[in-house]
């Protein structure tokens, strides 16, 4: 009811209200919406889709209470009462139809409802989800109610988040309704979004009297002949993520070219195989060098060359300090992930997409889409490492089976490169003391308000807060 008051702050006494009332619970808070309008001096229109005997319990006493407020009711529930009504006559439409118990897609008479809702050019206002959108589906609706806003209570639910369909949400806005916090915060809960008060609690304080040494010296291991620029893109986004000290090792046939446009970074270059591809022999000068670093970003724009490989899975099992493993380091493991086991005093942070992480899983990719939360949760916990799974919404899954969701993020991002930015900033975060759970969150969260700021001033698409209003 607040929400929708604010949605029209000039007032909304001229605009005609239509309120659509199914009869599970969500019906009942939509009338309860038309109560509380009536006590304002509004005379909504509402539908009943379904007939009076049908409604029961809660929603029948939320539905005889507006009644003896002096509210009347229709009811719709065949096509010929639907066709009965001029949809273009209101300017405003409540959607309480149907709420997250939906397990399967509309059909029949709620199908029509639908489709005759999204027909007409009505600010519609979704209760909790809207109308045809499964609460616990991470997949598009066949069809659903293609809401303006959408308000959902206490948490977003995973659709809310997830399902790629976030345009018929409209603007998200999530409000309390007296749930106690205790629930929350449970232990048993493993699924929850990341919050900005999170990521900004766990960021690195810089004291007056700091210097470079006290935050972090990163080492990047990346780069070939063909694809020098992922080691460039690592190491520029480490520094600006605030990484005190960065060293990018490279092929010695693209050092210059990494070292040239950042001054500030140091470069070592080792030797390659005839291909460009990093050698085995160039271990000689890498296992001494990292006993002294902070943390490790491997394997943007390695190569896949055999050799390579081997070389990455030596680094990975030898190398004792905190890992972020990217790209062709993810690929040198395809059908071998036992090889990725860790522990607590090794950290490791996979940072895959889909494509990367199916080949690992000898998964298809398909699958794994269907199913991420559950399958990332299952990877975390089996190879006792941090998974940051790219895609939309991207995930991050712990060893102890907590998942978190990055709400944020926009298609403009979709581009070449943008893999390597993220894992900078994990390894800055990383080599700044940040632990494995918070740097693999807060950087992605980080990664993602940079993109959509950009997107915000390029004009482009960019969901800003991720449609999350909390009141």
């Amino acid at each position: 009811f607040h929400t929708l008051l604010e949605c029209f702050s000039e007032g909304v006494e001229s605009h005609p209200i239509g309120i659509l009332c199914g009869k599970g619970n969500t019906g009942g808070d939509g009338l309860v919406v038309a109560r509380l309008l009536s006590q304002v001096g509004l005379t909504p229109s509402v539908f009943l889709l379904a007939t009076n005997d049908r409604f029961e319990g809660n929603v029948k006493e939320n539905l005889d209470s507006y009644r003896k407020s002096g509210g009347t009711v229709q009811e719709l529930t065949n096509s010929s009462e639907l066709a009965s009504v001029n949809w273009n006559q209101y300017d405003i439409f409540i959607d309480a139809i149907l709420g997250t118990g939906l397990t399967r897609p509309l059909e029949g008479f709620y199908a029509q409802v639908v489709e005759n809702l999204n027909h007409c050019t009505a600010f519609c206002l979704a209760v909790d989800i809207p109308t045809g959108m499964q609460a616990d589906s991470m997949a598009p609706p066949s069809l659903c109610v293609c809401a303006d806003v959408t308000v959902t209570f206490t948490a977003p639910k995973i659709a809310h988040i997830l399902n790629s369909d976030q345009d018929s949400l409209g603007k998200l806005c999530v409000v309390p309704i007296g749930s106690p916090r205790t629930l929350l915060d449970s232990n048993n809960l493993w699924l929850s979004t990341i919050e900005k008060p999170q990521v900004a609690e766990c960021l690195p304080r810089r004291p007056i009297d700091s210097h470079k040494g006290n935050f972090g010296h990163i080492a990047i291991v990346g780069g070939s002949r063909e694809k020098s620029g992922a080691a460039r893109l690592v190491a520029w986004s480490a520094l600006r993520t605030g990484a005190g000290l960065v060293t990018v090792f490279v092929p010695d046939i693209v050092q210059a070219l990494v070292a040239e446009p950042h001054a500030e970074l140091m470069t070592i270059g080792l030797p390659t195989d005839p291909e460009g591809e990093l050698s085995l022999s160039a271990l000689d000068v890498l296992q001494p060098s990292l006993e002294q670093k902070s943390c490790l970003v491997l394997g943007p724009g390695l190569g896949t060359r055999e050799e390579t490989c081997k070389l990455i899975k030596v680094l990975v099992d030898k190398t004792t300090i905190p890992i972020v493993l990217d790209a062709d380091g993810i690929n040198a493991f395809q059908s071998q992930r036992e090889l990725l086991k860790r522990n607590e005093e090794r950290p490791l942070i996979l940072t895959p997409h889909l494509r990367e992480f199916a080949r690992i899983t000898d998964l298809e990719i398909s699958e794994i889409r269907s199913d991420r939360c559950n399958i990332a949760r299952r990877f975390a916990t089996e190879y006792q490492v941090w998974l940051v799974l790219k895609d939309f919404r991207t995930l991050i899954a712990s060893p102890d089976g907590k998942v978190q969701v990055c709400p944020l993020g926009n298609p403009g991002m979709a581009t070449a490169g943008m893999g390597d930015v993220l894992s900078g900033v994990i390894g800055a975060l990383l080599g700044q003391g940040v632990n494995s759970y918070e740097a693999a969150g807060a950087g992605t969260w980080i990664h993602a308000v940079a993109g959509d700021l950009a997107g915000a001033r390029a004009g482009g698409e960019s969901s800003r807060e991720a449609k999350l209003v909390a009141y």
